[in-house]
């Protein structure tokens, strides 16, 4: 795998992490406010950087972790496959660039299930995520575009704030990569 689509591959990976927003829940999570943190994750990228940037600095709790397994598949090879594991502090070192491959992309967020705690302070949530036409970095002249959908289980707090954070994320997702022109 080259270094371009490697670094592509890891930044549409954080996407799929940067895609719910720090929705407001109160003083206990409940299954509207997880749907509302997931159904506002599609216009993130469509902020300015700015609001982008904040977002990022919220949505994430400080132990925040992931891992992501992702299997590439490019027209005539193998598919690739590889496990990707992050911090916040990773995912915010490569904001800049995630925010700026996504811009003209599409995110679609459904969530699946959700089992909130008994003290509402906690939820496990299943979620499939798809991503549409996000342009690798480094194509050149003719720019090579990746789709992307797969589920993810995340756990979710709430902060002293009143607002959902990722605490943990695990994602298994499929991506289609094609040369030279939009997916």
């Amino acid at each position: 795998m080259t270094h371009a689509l490697k670094k592509s591959v890891l930044l549409l990976a954080l996407a799929f992490l940067a895609s719910p927003t720090a929705a407001q829940a109160g003083t206990r999570i409940t299954e509207e406010a997880v749907e509302a943190f997931y159904k506002q994750s599609a216009e993130i990228y469509k902020l300015p950087y700015s609001e982008y940037s904040e977002f990022m600095q919220s949505m994430m709790t400080d132990g925040f972790s992931s891992t992501i397994k992702t299997t590439v598949n490019i027209e005539g090879r193998p598919p690739i496959t590889q496990t990707i594991n992050d911090s916040k502090t990773s995912v915010l070192k490569n904001a800049r660039t995630s925010y700026d491959v996504m811009r003209n992309g599409t995110v679609l967020n459904k969530v699946m299930k959700v089992a909130v705690s008994e003290d509402g302070q906690s939820a496990n949530v299943e979620d499939y995520t798809v991503m549409n036409n996000v342009m690798m970095l480094g194509a050149g002249p003719n720019p090579a575009y990746m789709n992307g959908e797969g589920p993810c289980q995340d756990l979710l707090i709430l902060s002293q704030e009143g607002k959902l954070q990722v605490a943990r994320s695990e994602c298994t997702l499929t991506m289609t990569v094609v040369q030279g022109r939009e997916l």
